[in-house]
């Protein structure tokens, strides 16, 4: 009486959807060095442009100061690809986790071409305000996301081979990602905004060019190559679709309680906490600027600045 009772009760709640914590948690670190990287830039540029030259009190000069070694620090270029890399390889490992890779990827660059309209018109409005983001992260992976969506559903329905679908993703992978690193003009600007076609367009998307000033910029040269070598990783390392830390996990919740928990306890709350970020990227990109702006205001206002625009 006692089990039919819980087995009732089991089926009225929803089945929890078991993460992949590694995948997660990089993700989420991926998303807080952006955050980091925001947050410089913010105070590197957007506050002084906002509420004029900083000038006092010293420790705000010298957040300032500091923003701007760091966003004209090499370091910080180099680091920028490796994280953005490591993003979109990540995304390229959640594929497998989807049910339908080219809804995904419609939806998500439905939202990215509406991020890129909003903030091109917000920029012609006043020139003044360099925000477009014509190709920004969340049109590129979506673009990647339904490429790949399309490619996978084709192979699959037409070869229906395991082997040769992960070595074409890895030779296409590396091809796009080679592609796009040597291209001699991924650096670089090719065109203004006020000088949008559908040439400059698609040469700024395949990453052959950026337009002046457009913030964010994510072409498809190389990042659509780490969603197809994500792809083909997964293929091979998450056949079964669970975390590979799980069984360690398990034997570490299974075992008698000692000193050990306590010493683990806090990176395991920080370490879930990035999780956390890490399952809700999307929603964290497209709020995150807005509150940190927002939060940086304040602080400017209340130590007796005023806005300068």
């Amino acid at each position: 009486m006692e089990n039919i009772l819980i087995n009732k009760i089991a089926r009225t709640y929803p089945k929890v959807k078991k993460r992949v914590f590694e995948i997660d948690f990089l993700r989420g670190l991926c998303i807080l060095l952006m955050i980091l990287d925001h947050f410089f830039y913010d105070w590197c540029v957007l506050m002084p442009y906002i509420f004029g030259p900083i000038e006092q009190p010293t420790w705000l000069v010298e957040l300032h100061n500091f923003a701007y070694f760091w966003w004209t620090w090499d370091v910080r270029y180099i680091t920028r690809f490796i994280v953005v890399a490591l993003f979109f390889f990540l995304s390229g490992i959640s594929t497998s986790f989807s049910r339908s890779n080219i809804k995904r990827g419609s939806i998500y660059f439905t939202i990215g071409v509406l991020i890129s309209c909003i903030t091109f018109d917000i920029s012609q409005i006043n020139p003044n305000i360099q925000i477009a983001m014509i190709v920004n992260t969340i049109f590129t992976f979506g673009l990647a996301t339904l490429i790949f969506g399309i490619f996978e559903y084709l192979f699959k329905k037409i070869i229906k081979n395991k082997l040769a679908f992960t070595m074409t993703c890895v030779l296409l992978g590396l091809a796009i990602v080679i592609a796009g690193y040597t291209s001699p003009t991924f650096f670089n600007n090719s065109a203004s905004l006020n000088e949008l076609n559908f040439s400059n367009l698609m040469t700024a998307i395949f990453g052959y060019g950026r337009f002046d000033n457009q913030a964010d910029y994510m072409p498809l040269f190389p990042y659509l190559g780490f969603i197809f070598l994500g792809a083909a990783f997964a293929s091979i390392f998450y056949v079964k679709k669970k975390s590979l830390m799980q069984p360690l996990f398990d034997k570490f919740n299974h075992r008698p309680k000692d000193n050990l928990d306590y010493i683990v306890w806090l990176p395991i709350k920080i370490g879930k906490g990035v999780c956390v970020v890490g399952r809700y990227a999307f929603l964290t990109y497209i709020i995150h600027q807005a509150v940190l702006i927002i939060i940086s205001s304040i602080i400017m206002l209340s130590l007796g600045y005023s806005f300068n625009i």
